[in-house]
């Protein structure tokens, strides 16, 4: 397997929600270039260059709602996660080849499941779930064997956002405590578990906003990360200071060095690790940029994109991907019938060409016929 693709895999979806909140829209690339993703109707992946889309789990008339998808590092089985019902709390992980064959029931919790991620090596998943510390109202760490189904909570009173830097350690936002006069914005530090010594690291002391991304470059052996300020500029709580947060990089003892000086709430490394794809803040939003963090010079592809919708008073995070070197995925929302009928429409940019195509008319097209083949509506 090519090792970018690999890297891709690994990092695509690792900066989610940073803190403890409902789970957000994502999908997973693999190294053939499907897009796996979850739908009211199931889960599939679509493959843009072959225009094809195969089903993995039909859910099409069932209660439960499908909700995080993630590809295996090898590509052939996905991972996600599944609730009883929309309005659910309990959450279950499962595992299932790509072709729908040999799923199994890895894990089950009460509490909603904000993030998952493979290890590099396929032995294991990540989860961050709602945490027990209700005080702070942030996420604990599990960690699931897949071939044993072995479970452990491995921290308590983290961040949502986790990335596995490699096979045996698992990057993460350890939380201290929280602003008493802004509940949005927390002290901590950026932290590595050990697995095979049970024991965690300290990387960088920081301060950070509800709102984040943890990400890894396996190449150069770099941690990307958002906060307010690390390291020697961790700053201090004001009773009415700013969240915007910003892109950050690290090397595991050495010091971190800001990224870009453009406010972010999402990064993600470029599949050769020279770019971060990034969601840079606006007053009205957000756009979808590539960051040259050695530069730290910022171009923008898209403006505006699609940063959050709101659910039941509830604002969801809608996150972007790279496709692969060039290529870049993102979503827009679009009002279609009268002033709330709405739809979010996947999309795919060609950063050298600037030129996007819309993904969601071959979907949903294609989708309409495995329901009409499934006795209908």
């Amino acid at each position: 397997m090519n090792m970018k693709h690999l890297v891709l895999m690994i990092v695509v979806i690792a900066g989610l929600s940073l803190l403890l909140g409902c789970e957000g829209v994502s999908v997973s690339v693999n190294a053939e270039g499907d897009i796996a993703f979850a739908r009211s109707e199931g889960i599939f992946f679509y493959n843009p260059d072959q225009n094809s889309l195969s089903l993995v789990e039909w859910k099409y008339g069932s209660e439960v709602v499908p909700v995080i998808v993630r590809w295996s590092p090898d590509g052939k089985t996905i991972a996600y996660t599944e609730k009883s019902s929309a309005d659910s709390q309990e959450t279950r992980v499962y595992v299932i080849g790509r072709n729908g064959e040999g799923k199994r029931q890895l894990y089950s919790t009460e509490h909603p499941i904000t993030q998952m991620e493979w290890d590099p090596k396929g032995i294991y998943i990540s989860v961050a779930q709602a945490g027990e510390d209700t005080d702070l109202g942030v996420a604990d760490l599990v960690i699931i064997s897949v071939e044993q189904e072995k479970v452990v909570k491995v921290m308590e009173n983290t961040g949502d956002s986790h990335a596995w830097f490699d096979n045996n350690n698992l990057v993460f936002m350890k939380i201290d405590e929280v602003n008493p006069d802004n509940s949005g914005i927390f002290k901590g530090s950026l932290r590595m578990y050990r697995l095979s010594l049970d024991e965690d690291l300290e990387i960088a002391q920081t301060m950070v906003p509800r709102e984040g991304s943890i990400v890894v470059n396996p190449f150069r052996r770099q941690i990307g990360f958002t906060a307010i300020g690390a390291g020697s500029d961790v700053g201090v709580y004001e009773e009415y200071m700013s969240d915007e947060a910003y892109a950050y990089i690290v090397q595991p003892g050495n010091v971190p060095e800001l990224a870009s000086p453009d406010v972010v709430n999402f990064i993600a490394f470029s599949p050769d690790g020279v770019q971060l794809l990034a969601k840079t803040v606006t007053w009205d939003g957000a756009d979808l940029s590539v960051i040259d963090w050695k530069t730290k010079q910022t171009r923008t592809l898209v403006s505006p994109i699609t940063d959050t919708v709101s659910i039941d008073s509830a604002e969801i995070q809608i996150y972007p991907a790279w496709y692969d070197s060039d290529r870049v995925l993102y979503f827009l929302f679009s009002r279609v019938y009268g002033s709330n009928g709405s739809t979010l429409r996947l999309m795919i940019l060609d950063k050298r060409k600037g030129s996007p195509a819309n993904l969601q008319i071959e979907i949903d097209k294609r989708i309409h016929q495995l329901v009409l083949e499934n006795g209908g509506y």
